[in-house]
């Protein structure tokens, strides 16, 4: 979860199969299915640009689209989502690793 003032918070939460960044306010101005541009960056590595689908009001991507290794090993990831307004968020990855190392242990049970 960020850090930010509530109206700009967002969670990044993952299972088995996908990725979802999770705003607290729903004012996205996106419709179900449609197309939303998210450019993310880990620490100081080059910023990775996609496309993630809008679901129920949350911009979902599949998890093995998003993950790679600076992600891993990294401290922050920032996460810019929209085009026409586009909102960043900051989110720590103090404890990424471990908790990722249990979820893939959990998928493949």
């Amino acid at each position: 979860m960020t850090k930010a003032q509530a109206s700009e918070s967002a969670a990044l939460m993952f299972n088995c199969e996908l990725v979802a960044l999770v705003p607290l306010s729903k004012n996205w101005g996106y419709n179900e299915g449609d197309k939303i541009k998210i450019i993310y960056r880990v620490d100081k590595e080059k910023p990775i640009e996609m496309e993630w689908v809008m679901h129920i009001g949350n911009a979902i991507t599949k998890k093995e689209d998003f993950m790679n290794k600076p992600i891993q090993n990294g401290k922050k990831i920032v996460v810019r989502a929209g085009t026409e307004s586009p909102r960043d968020f900051t989110f720590s990855l103090s404890g990424y690793k471990k908790a990722y190392k249990r979820l893939e242990k959990e998928c493949v049970n």
